[in-house]
C-alpha cells in the first residue's frame, strides 16, 4: 500500500507541472490555446504560432480577418536552424484583442525547447518573459501549416 501512495503522489506531481495554459500577459488573460501551428523557413527556423482561434492554419492563409472580436495570438521564432529536439533561443510577439482594441506584446527573452518535430507534428515547452514583467509557459503540441508563417520577418 505504501508503494501505491507514492506512485499516485508522483502522479499528481505530473499532472500537475503539465500545464497547458499560457497564463497572462499584461492582465490579458491567455489561457490553453485552442489551436497550435508551427513552419519552418528555407534557413530551417521555426516558428511556433499559438492562438484561441480555432483552426489557426486556415485563419492564417485567410485574408479576412477573424470574425471575433476578442481573440489572442502568439507566436515565437527561433533565431537558428532548429528542425531537432534542442533548446532555442526564441523572440515572439503577442497580439491580444480586446472590445476591437489591440494590444501588442515582444519578448524580452524567451527559450522553445522542442521535443519532438517530425512527420508534421511539434511537441514543445515554451517559456517566454515580457518586459511588463510577466512569463508566459506551456508546452504545447502543434501540426504543420503550410503558410507562410514568416511574412514580414528578416
Amino acid at each position: 500500500m505504501p508503494r501505491l501512495g507514492l506512485v499516485s503522489i508522483a502522479l499528481a506531481g505530473t499532472l500537475i507541472g503539465c500545464d497547458n495554459s499560457l497564463d497572462s500577459i499584461d492582465g490579458h488573460h491567455l489561457g490553453k490555446p485552442e489551436s497550435v501551428i508551427f513552419g519552418t523557413n528555407d534557413s530551417g527556423h521555426t516558428m511556433l504560432v499559438m492562438s484561441d482561434l480555432p483552426n489557426l492554419c486556415e485563419a492564417v492563409r485567410s485574408a479576412d480577418p477573424p470574425e471575433r472580436n476578442d481573440f489572442w495570438v502568439l507566436s515565437t521564432w527561433t533565431h537558428v536552424d532548429a528542425e531537432t529536439p534542442d533548446r532555442y533561443v526564441v523572440d515572439a510577439f503577442a497580439a491580444i484583442t480586446d472590445n476591437g482594441a489591440v494590444h501588442e506584446y515582444t519578448t524580452e527573452s524567451g527559450h522553445v525547447h522542442i521535443f519532438s518535430n517530425d512527420i508534421g507534428f511539434i511537441k514543445a515547452d515554451v517559456d517566454l518573459n515580457f518586459p511588463t514583467g510577466d512569463t508566459v509557459s506551456a508546452e504545447v503540441e502543434g501540426r504543420h501549416c503550410d503558410a507562410n508563417l514568416f511574412v514580414g520577418l528578416r
